[in-house]
Parts: structure tokens; C-alpha cells; sequence
């Protein structure tokens, strides 16, 4: 019978910590993003600064707010586009990819539907005043973006927009950019639960429970090429909501955690 037992709770033991080890964060989907900085917005701008102009460039941008094309930023059109500032919704990434040689990667690099900014008339997404500069507004689609692994995070993620700064600017920030997450890859915007996530792991939320899963915005560096010289020396950054994975070491505690409740449940 001790036997038996044991072997019980070896299975249920082995269970848990499976589940735990599986636990790795999970597909998602996005349809609102909120940096605030406009009536209505409730989230917080991406915010960086330099010595004297914090303006962001997007002197090529042809499309507004929106990414340039494909065939446009690809190595037989304008490359150089490919390191334009710009706001999208987007599951695979920036129409460009990280190599500095402008070869185009396949991303789709699709637009937001919808931009909201200061007025009806506003389209610019991007502001810079001396040596401070932002990125604000509400961008939307009236669809969910799923989310991929194609980014290379390690697990899910959705690319939301793309800066590049001259040298010498402090890294993106934000209080709190304000994002509608849609759970597991369900199409409906009216699924989604509101919700804070800033920059760092170490900032993962959770909404305190109301999400199935830890978010937090990560970035991808690159050195834009063929750029004007003010921007040459400088880093584009592409910006995304990245889905957290549990380390192996926090999963087996959460089985081990487990384990000791049915323990406790049985004593």
C-alpha cells in the first residue's frame, strides 16, 4: 500500500512539474495600443532624450505614421526607409530586419488601421521639443493581431512600432504604455482585457491576475544605414509586447510549490 502511495505521488509530483515546465508564456493577440499623450489617452508616451534635439528620423517615411512597404524599404527600392520611425500592429516585425546591409527579411510590417491623435487632423505620432522627444497617440486596428514567435524572443511577441535616434540618446522609456491583450488566439477585440506593461523582464504584469500571462515590452537594436549623418551614429529601435517565459528554475518551484499544497490538502 506504501507503495502505491508513493507512486501516486511520484505521478502526481511528475505532473506538476510538467505543467510547470510547459508553462511558457502562450500565443496573444493585440488590437489597441495606448502611449496617452492625446485627449482620451490613458497610457503613458514612449519618452527618450538627447543633449540638444531629441526629433526622431522619419524624413524617408512616405506612408505617415504607417511602415513603408515592402517593395519600397527593400534592397531594390529606398532602403534607407527601412529605418523610418513609424507605429504598427504587427506579428512578424519590422518590414526590415536587424541586418545593417537593408536585405529584406519577409516581414509583412502591416499598419495600424487607425491612429488617434491631438486633433482630427493630427497624423503625427511622433513629437520632439529641444532635446526631448516622443512617441504618443492610440493606435488601433479593427481586427486582432495575432501574435508569433518570429521576432526570436524566445517565445511570443507583437511588433508595435519602430524608432531611430541620433547618437547620444537615452534608450526608449515609458511610464506605462496601455495595451488591449486578447488571450490565446481568439479573434474577438471584445475578449481583451486593458492593461499597463512597461520596459524589462523585470516589469512583466500579469494586471494583477486579470491576464493569463506576464507582458513586457522588449526592443531590437540596429545601426541605420544610409541615413543623414545626424541619425548615422545613432540606433533604430524596434519596439514590442513580448510574452514572459517562466525560467526552469521558477517552472520546477511552481511544480515543487504544488506539490507541497496537495501535500498539505492530504495531510
Amino acid at each position: 500500500m506504501e507503495i502505491c502511495h508513493m507512486m501516486a505521488k511520484l505521478v502526481c509530483a511528475s505532473a506538476l512539474l510538467a505543467v510547470a515546465g510547459a508553462a511558457n508564456a502562450a500565443q496573444f493577440g493585440i488590437n489597441v495600443v495606448d502611449a496617452g499623450g492625446v485627449p482620451g489617452g490613458l497610457g503613458a508616451p514612449i519618452t527618450w532624450s538627447h543633449p540638444t534635439n531629441g526629433a526622431a528620423y522619419n524624413n524617408a517615411n512616405v506612408s505617415g505614421n504607417n511602415p513603408p512597404s515592402q517593395s519600397l524599404a527593400g534592397a531594390g527600392g529606398l532602403p534607407v526607409t527601412a529605418y523610418d520611425s513609424y507605429i504598427a500592429i504587427d506579428s512578424q516585425g519590422p518590414t526590415i530586419g536587424e541586418s545593417s546591409t537593408g536585405a529584406n527579411d519577409g516581414y509583412s510590417s502591416a499598419g495600424p488601421g487607425n491612429y488617434l491623435g491631438l486633433s482630427s487632423s493630427d497624423t503625427n505620432a511622433f513629437r520632439s521639443s529641444g532635446g526631448n522627444g516622443s512617441l504618443i497617440g492610440v493606435w488601433f486596428n479593427t481586427f486582432v493581431t495575432q501574435s508569433s514567435t518570429a521576432a526570436g524572443f524566445g517565445d511570443h511577441a507583437l511588433f508595435i512600432g519602430q524608432v531611430t535616434l541620433r547618437g547620444g540618446t537615452s534608450a526608449p522609456t515609458t511610464a506605462g504604455l496601455l495595451i488591449n491583450v486578447i488571450p490565446g488566439s481568439s479573434t474577438d477585440p471584445a475578449q481583451g482585457v486593458l492593461g499597463t506593461v512597461r520596459f524589462g523582464a523585470a516589469n512583466a504584469s500579469n494586471n494583477g491576475g486579470l491576464w493569463n500571462q506576464f507582458y513586457y515590452l522588449d526592443v531590437k537594436t540596429s545601426t541605420p544605414v544610409g541615413v543623414p549623418s545626424a541619425f548615422a551614429t545613432g540606433t533604430t529601435y524596434e519596439i514590442y509586447v513580448v510574452s514572459l517565459v517562466p525560467t526552469p528554475g521558477a517552472a520546477g518551484l511552481a511544480g515543487l510549490a504544488g506539490v507541497a499544497a496537495l501535500r498539505r490538502r492530504r495531510a
